[in-house]
Parts: C-alpha cells; sequence; structure tokens
C-alpha cells in the first residue's frame, strides 16, 4: 500500500463529506426542517440519543480495500422518508426510560415494541402535560451508557435489516465526537390527537403545518457512529424491505462523495434529487447532514488506521542490510 497517497485520498473525501454537511446543514435550516442555537425556553422539547452505523468489511479486507479508498466499499441504507427513497446509514434511537417502562409493562411484553413508540409516548405525555418528559437512568458520559447506546444500535440495526442479515455483522466501538441537531417540529400518529395538541399549545408558539407536523415542538437529537464489519454483498442480499427502509445496497465511497455533492448543491437538489439527476440509480440522494457527517467522521477514522499501518511514518523501523 501507498500509506501516504491513501491517507492524503482520505484527507480529500473527509473533506468533502464535510463540506456536504456543512451546505446540507444550510438547506435543512432554510428549509425549516431544524434550528440551529437556542431553543425557546417554553417550547415542548426532548433530548434523544441515537447512533448510526458504518458497515463495512471485515477488518483485514478493509485495510487492504482502504488503499485506494474511493473504491472502498460500505452497506448503505435505502430509507423511505415520506414517499422517497434517500440514502443513509442504518440506526436509530436510544430507548428512553419512558420506552423501557412502557416495554416491561404487564401487558405489553410478548411481541416486538411498536417502531414509533417514542412518538406514542410523546403524544401522550403533551395531551396529559403539555410538556415532554423524556429522561436516561445511566449518566451520560459513563461506559454504561455507551453499551447501552451500542445495544441499541445493534437492536435498531436487526430492526431495520432484518434479523439474518443482522447476524452477519460485528459491530465495533463508537467513534469519537458527536452531534447535536434541533429537529423544528414532530409528526405525531393521531392527526386528531395533533391538532388538539396545536390548539392547546398554540400560546406557547406551537402550530399544525400544512403537512400535519406540530411545529415549535423540538427534539435535539445527540448522534454518535460505529463502525460495524460483516460480508457486504450477503448483507444486501438478507436485508428486508420494511416500512423504515428498502433494504441495503453496496456503494463505494466515491460514488457517496458523488452523490453528496450532488445532494448538497442545491434546496431543489435535496428536494427533487431524481428529477435533476435521473441517471443516479433511481433514488433521492443523501438523506440528512447525519449521513453526510457520519461518512465524514469514517473517513478520519479510516485515515488514522492508515497512517498507524504505515512502517516508515516515523523513518525505517530497521536499519537496511550492510553491503
Amino acid at each position: 500500500m501507498k500509506f501516504q497517497e491513501a491517507a492524503a485520498a482520505l484527507d480529500y473525501l473527509e473533506a468533502e463529506f464535510g463540506s456536504a454537511t456543512r451546505a446540507l446543514a444550510e438547506i435543512v435550516r432554510e428549509l425549516g426542517i431544524v434550528r440551529p442555537g437556542e431553543l425557546p425556553h417554553d417550547a415542548p422539547q426532548a433530548v434523544m440519543h441515537a447512533a448510526q452505523a458504518a458497515i463495512t468489511s471485515p477488518m483485514g479486507e478493509l485495510l487492504l480495500q482502504a488503499a485506494n479508498p474511493a473504491l472502498l466499499p460500505l452497506a448503505v441504507q435505502l430509507s423511505k422518508d415520506d414517499g422517497k427513497i434517500r440514502l443513509g446509514l442504518p440506526g436509530g434511537g436510544m430507548l428512553t426510560d419512558q420506552e423501557r417502562a412502557w416495554i416491561e409493562k404487564p401487558g405489553n411484553t410478548g411481541g416486538p415494541a411498536p417502531s414509533n413508540l417514542f412518538y406514542q409516548i410523546a403524544q401522550e405525555q403533551l395531551l396529559s402535560e403539555g410538556a415532554l418528559r423524556f429522561s436516561y437512568s445511566s449518566e451520560l458520559a459513563s461506559a454504561t451508557f455507551q453499551e447501552s447506546l451500542r445495544g441499541d444500535l445493534l437492536r435498531e440495526i436487526c430492526e431495520e435489516l432484518g434479523e439474518e442479515a443482522a447476524s452477519r455483522i460485528t459491530l465495533g466501538p463508537l467513534l469519537d465526537g458527536e452531534q447535536r441537531t434541533n429537529v423544528a417540529f414532530m409528526r405525531l400518529p393521531s392527526a386528531q390527537a395533533s391538532r388538539a395538541i396545536a390548539e392547546s399549545l398554540s400560546a406557547r408558539g406551537v402550530s399544525l403545518d400544512a403537512a400535519g407536523r406540530l411545529r415549535g415542538i423540538y427534539t435535539t437529537i445527540v448522534e454518535r457512529v460505529a463502525v460495524a464489519h460483516g460480508p457486504l454483498e450477503e448483507v444486501a442480499l438478507l436485508s428486508q424491505d420494511n416500512e423504515e427502509a428498502q433494504g441495503i445496497e453496496v456503494k463505494n465511497l466515491g460514488e457517496m462523495r458523488e452523490i453528496a455533492a450532488k445532494t448538497s448543491g442545491s434546496a431543489d437538489s435535496f428536494l427533487n434529487f431524481r428529477k435533476r439527476f435521473p441517471r443516479s440509480g433511481g433514488h433521492d440522494g443523501i438523506r440528512s447532514p447525519s449521513t453526510t457527517w457520519a461518512l465524514k467522521l469514517f473517513a478520519s477514522w479510516l485515515r488514522e488506521l492508515v497512517v498507524k499501518a504505515d512502517p516508515y511514518r516515523e523513518g525505517a523501523r530497521s536499519a537496511p542490510p550492510q553491503a
């Protein structure tokens, strides 16, 4: 491997994903999807901890593939998003204390929890209290919390990909770094309940938009990324089509860089990707800035592995043989 060239290529990919992240963050802000900065103190708001996984080849293969990072493959999820199919990474939210209590309550056991359980509970809280009351029992900086987050990430992967596909994956540790995003609306299960909540909380800035989403209710999502390993083609073949995703495709980092650049070009590119780029493969571009941020973090992590593997990073490790 030409270590310095591989590291430089990963530097380039990291910078490109960073640029796409900033552009997409500005687009979703302009579209009113997220709200930067401080939130109104009297607005109903909750914090959700979440994680996503960059699923790559087994470690031995990965280090060989890193010689040409643009061609390095990874598993990309075809996420279902308001009638669109967007590219993202599998993952989801960590269970809150309130969700765990619901699951453990007699009468609620025996089957999988509803995929929208967080929002079912949020709906009940907003109707009864006019506020969101979600919490996590573990100390956020503790090893217990980190392991719980990884455990819930593995559970989400299993739900999104199916048990057979998930059984082929080995989940590694969480990478350093997190991202915080304030989602500026909440979509609840019941349209009737949403109307009632909007009316009762209108004095606090809550309203119902044309798409049936409650505006002025915020969820701050704190995201982490883990690297996972598995036989990618097998994972893609076994992945299931369900209510959250249409399965997995294997794409390389160079393809994802190009798709990210196209998606982040303008608000119109983000909203109408398939129309703007009809030959891009029948999908609707990158799902959100969190996807490109995760890819940036992955490229940085892989670069560090390449640099550490370079036997000449501190000069040759042994003197050349004497003539």
